[in-house]
């Protein structure tokens, strides 16, 4: 009877993470989501992303529905929540309560739902993350569970490329506190960050690998280059290289250093582009390639690069945006066409959505300040209550590690990408951490004050 209860109530909390998507009449796409549907159908390994996600499209969705592909989003986040408030708390009462306070809480102040019924991969950058935590924080004792767990967590990691680059620098940083900050000894165990390691580290295997089955080449991706040639369009030091440069080298790019976009994503997308001029994304790799190289190693062009990235640090610390994606797309874009091709019987759900209607009265604008109060309150929580020493240790940990992978993400993300969704992704996970270690808190004071 309690699982059934367990069962009854993740279930519930999956509907109400789908409420955003109920109000559109549709999942949320994007023009990335055209890509995902078609890779997943396919089994072709997209050039500029993983396929992982568009497997997970096409076999969550029962090739039928991209209702059940976010229903599945839905269920997995609920239960994930649920499991890390079970590894907490031990009266069930005591888990029912703060499992409901946080559902509420996540749906109304943060971007947990939003994200949730969205066709893209970003939905499992806080997933993953939360199953490294309880991969390395709960003893797990049965190897099949242990091991089944580990390739679920290699599976949701490596749906996007930032993903396993923010929880090594999570490792990296906790072996560092552990050898040089006392208070830290037995805060963590060298197994736990050994099993840590073991699992992320297998990340960069296990992408490559799922590629090479599907296509025969052992890569994670193969157009990495040309998002830090994008960075370097943006940034101006491709610019300023040329300009030096190409009097001596007989760079392809030499034709177009005059008339190169200002923005890194019009270089990459948009037709007339010197990329496309110049053969598209699989051509010319080696010149991309030795261009960014010099630019690294050059310090009057890293100059340019590192002042950027600093400037697009502070963007993603400061600007958390819900709702820029959810633009109008009709029936001749690339999820239109996806979902006509594999999603037919859908096709006329998706055009009367609010977001296809250009109808969707979400007031953003609003819904984006309160979450930036409460992320923020959330942080201040967390600092006060590991700075004092006032939390738990296990919530302490969970909170402690996910403000690293807050500032982690952060900093991997500001390498390629200046997108405001990447940090908003997982911002929820800060309310989450607040709500965790001030339940945590108040939960051993009332058993210490009553056993006093």
């Amino acid at each position: 009877m309690k699982y059934l209860n367990v069962i009854f109530i993740i279930l519930i909390a999956t509907v109400v993470l789908l409420l955003p998507a109920l109000y559109n009449g549709y999942p949320y796409i994007y023009s990335d989501t055209g890509t995902y549907i078609y890779s997943g159908f396919e089994g072709k390994v997209p050039i500029d992303r993983p396929l992982t996600y568009g497997l997970f499209v096409r076999h969550s969705s029962l090739a039928s529905s991209l209702w059940f592909t976010v229903f599945a989003q839905a269920l997995l986040a609920s239960s994930l929540i649920w499991l890390m408030i079970d590894a907490i708390f031990k009266s069930v009462r005591c888990k029912t309560r703060v499992y409901i306070i946080s559902i509420v809480m996540l749906s109304l102040f943060s971007s947990l739902t939003w994200f949730t019924t969205f066709i893209m991969a970003d939905h499992f950058s806080a997933l993953a993350y939360l199953l490294l935590f309880l991969l390395m924080y709960i003893p797990v004792r049965n190897k099949i569970i242990f091991l089944a767990s580990s390739l679920t967590y290699l599976f949701f990691t490596s749906m996007h490329l930032t993903n396993a680059p923010g929880h090594l620098f999570i490792l990296i940083v906790l072996v560092i506190c552990k050898l040089l900050i006392p208070a830290f000894k037995h805060f963590f165990s060298w197994n736990q960050i050994r099993i840590g390691y073991f699992v992320v580290l297998l990340n960069f295997v296990f992408t490559p690998t799922i590629h090479w089955l599907f296509s025969g080449e052992f890569v994670t991706t193969k157009a990495g280059h040309l998002f830090i040639t994008a960075r370097n369009v943006e940034n101006g030091s491709l610019k300023a290289y040329l300009d030096d440069n190409c009097e001596n080298k007989a760079y392809r790019l030499c034709n177009y250093k005059d008339s190169l976009p200002q923005a890194g994503s019009d270089f990459l997308w948009k037709s007339e582009s010197p990329l496309y001029r110049l053969g598209g994304w699989e051509k010319n790799a080696e010149e991309y390639k030795a261009i960014n190289t010099n630019i690294l190693l050059t310090p009057k062009y890293l100059q340019l690069f590192f002042s950027y990235y600093c400037q697009t640090i502070l963007y993603q610390l400061i600007l958390h945006k819900v709702g820029c994606e959810f633009i109008p797309f009709g029936k001749e874009t690339p999820p239109g066409w996806e979902i006509a091709n594999h999603f037919k019987e859908e096709e006329n759900a998706f055009l009367a959505a609010r977001q296809c209607q250009g109808k969707l009265d979400a007031p953003f604008n609003i819904l984006n300040m309160v979450y930036l109060i409460f992320g923020i309150l959330s942080f201040i929580i967390i600092i006060y209550l590991l700075i004092t020493g006032k939390s738990r240790p296990l919530s302490s940990a969970f909170a402690f590690c996910t403000l690293l992978y807050y500032f982690g993400n952060m900093l991997v993300v500001s390498i390629a990408s200046a997108g405001s969704r990447y940090n908003t992704r997982i911002e929820w996970l800060l309310l989450f951490s607040a709500i965790l270690i001030i339940t945590e808190t108040a939960s051993y004071r009332n058993k210490t004050a009553k056993a006093g």
